[in-house]
């Protein structure tokens, strides 16, 4: 319906089926979400293929498979990871889809273990024709990582990208939405005058956006990902008050996507009465996102094409309500000496240097500019040294 927020997937219907696999695309189908999604991750030899993120060791068994290939990467992340770009697309193709879940380390709540390694992985051109096959209203690409990738491993994942869209007609038609998301604003940049819908992703958990900031967004997306605490903090286990970044945001024409909703109890403060439904009404009625970022499409189609969601229809004579955030909390003794709020999203926060020319770095080389030169010059110094040396010698 016109104006009903949208349910965007994360990795396809990605708590049924492995993320990102043709099964978690094709559930997300079935489950009528309105975007389904890529993010894009490169391997050694530049195939793109879809993959929540470049360490391989979460969803597929490359623990099991590369052991040797684990390697730090503080640019990507603080743990040890098998990454994508380490590894040929043959090498990837030889590993099998992981289900996990975020929640099995800490209480080891595992998803359906029935299924745990079936699937297939797509590369993003194969992932382009499934969604032209089946007609889904939309599609959704995120990149991450791309100065890294550019820098360090030679990938151009941004013409990567563009050039798969053009391939595939995304950018000839327009009864399929296109959405580029990255937390890379420079990103972002290339992808402007495209007619593709640009979505800045704010990864960290920020209390604010002030009107600076939010100009500065406006330069670079039409959308917003914020994280559920970003809208809805929680403390102990209860919500705290909302805060105002989705009015900040949509006060300046800017749509705001929620992320990323769950269907599990654990995952749900307990003002939601471990019920997932009322957490989507919370972000739908009363704050009012303009779309829900999940990794189960079917839970969130069922609330918000039930008619007990429609708020508005004088008839109503049930309803699935949304909570009053704070509430709970105000109740306990936790509602003293609370935490103190996170930092509002600063200017700063989201302004990224330009992307760097996709060069690779042999190893053992000097990067370019670096020492290379310094040698070379030293080399000269040297030969001229022992030219002279040479020349008193023979006096």
């Amino acid at each position: 319906n016109a104006g009903q927020p949208l349910v965007i997937t994360n990795g396809g219907a990605s708590g049924i089926y492995a993320g990102s696999t043709d099964l978690a695309y094709q559930k997300a189908v079935d489950d009528e979400a309105d975007i389904i999604d890529c993010s894009v991750q490169m391997s050694k030899d530049g195939v793109a293929f879809c993959m929540a993120t470049a360490d391989l060791s979460v969803d597929t068994t490359a623990a099991a498979i590369f052991p040797d290939r684990a390697t730090t990467i503080p640019e990507i992340q603080k743990d040890d990871g098998i990454f994508s770009f380490d590894l040929e697309w043959s090498d990837i193709q030889s590993l099998q889809p992981q289900l996990s879940s975020p929640f099995e380390k800490t209480s080891d709540l595992k998803r359906n273990p029935a299924v745990k390694n079936e699937g297939k992985f797509m590369t993003l051109d194969q992932f382009l024709q499934f969604a032209k096959a089946k007609s889904v209203p939309g599609i959704l690409i995120n990149i991450d990582n791309a100065a890294y990738l550019a820098s360090k491993e030679g990938h151009d994942v941004v013409t990567t990208v563009s050039t798969a869209l053009h391939k595939a007609s995304f950018d000839k038609q327009t009864t399929q939405q296109v959405l580029i998301q990255s937390d890379d604003t420079s990103v972002l940049a290339k992808f402007s005058n495209l007619g593709y819908k640009r979505v800045l992703a704010v990864k960290e958990e920020v209390s604010d956006i002030p009107k600076a900031t939010v100009d500065e967004i406006k330069k670079y997306a039409d959308a917003v990902t914020l994280t559920r605490f970003s809208i809805i903090p929680t403390s102990h286990g209860f919500t705290r008050k909302e805060t105002n970044s989705v009015l900040a945001l949509q006060a300046a024409n800017l749509s705001v996507f929620v992320t990323t909703l769950n269907n599990e109890y654990l995952s749900l403060a307990f003002d939601y009465n471990s019920d997932a439904m009322f957490e989507i009404a919370t972000y739908t009625q009363l704050v009012q996102v303009n779309g829900t970022i999940t990794e189960y499409p079917g839970t969130a189609n069922k609330y918000l094409k039930n008619p007990c969601s429609n708020l508005n229809d004088p008839d109503l004579m049930y309803a699935i309500l949304p909570i009053n955030p704070g509430q709970m909390l105000n109740l306990t003794k936790y509602s003293e000496n609370l935490s103190p709020p996170k930092p509002a999203l600063a200017v700063k926060d989201i302004a990224d240097p330009p992307l760097p020319p996709a060069i690779k770095v042999q190893d053992g080389a000097p990067p370019p500019g670096s020492s290379a030169c310094a040698h070379s010059g030293l080399s000269i110094a040297a030969m001229a040294l022992l030219s002279l040396l040479n020349g008193l010698f023979h006096i």
